[in-house]
């Protein structure tokens, strides 16, 4: 049960990275970087 909260977590990370990325991409450029 421990892979759950771990994928929840990458879910949700995506989620936010991709709603940041939409809105302001080169701060999750600058984030990867």
């Amino acid at each position: 049960m421990s892979n759950t909260p771990i994928e929840l977590k990458g879910s949700s990370f995506t989620l936010s990275v991709v709603h940041l990325h939409d809105a302001n991409p080169e701060v999750i450029r600058q984030a990867l970087e």
